[in-house]
């Protein structure tokens, strides 16, 4: 039952991602910033902010909400370019390079809309009547927000560089 809500393979294949193209290795330092940059924000905010409001909340569940929807319809939207790139019958000049690239959208985008569920459902408990468990809703609230941020940004960057090697099939 639970294999079937699992995100392992999700998260695993969205850090495989990262990884250096002149070896092939994982890279540590993009995987550091991943992690260091929302900890950091998350650490400055945690001490330097009042504790988030129902209405700062609310526009955090509206804006992870609609980047999770936008996420999915880019999903659908990369699926059906691999799609039908594959049974178009046209050859690919570079075929491993676009399997590569598109997986590794694939992968972020998942990961993208993973990170904003997990938003949605840790900014509720920044409004706990608790003390201790509402600094841990902020404290998560802002680093997840700041994990959605990159991915964003790795997405962007992904979909850039997958139009540009669409339009130089032409």
């Amino acid at each position: 039952m639970l294999s079937k809500i699992n995100p392992y393979e999700i998260i695993a294949s969205h850090y495989r991602s990262m990884y250096r193209h002149d070896t092939g290795k994982i890279d540590i330092i993009e995987v550091g910033l991943h992690f260091s940059i929302p900890l950091s924000l998350a650490i400055v905010a945690a001490y330097c902010t009042e504790a988030l409001t129902s209405e700062v909340v609310g526009i955090i569940v509206s804006a992870a909400s609609i980047v999770a929807g936008l996420m999915l319809n880019l999903l659908v939207l990369v699926y059906t370019l691999a799609y039908n790139t594959k049974n178009s019958g046209k050859p690919i000049s570079k075929p491993g390079e676009f399997k590569t690239l598109t997986d590794e959208l694939l992968a972020t985008i998942s990961y993208s809309i993973l990170i904003c569920i997990g938003l949605v459902a840790t900014a509720f408990l920044a409004l706990a009547k608790n003390l201790p468990i509402a600094e841990v809703g902020k404290f998560v609230t802002i680093f997840l927000g700041a994990s959605a941020m990159l991915c964003l940004l790795m997405v962007l960057k992904r979909c850039h560089i997958l139009v540009a090697f669409e339009l130089n099939q032409c």
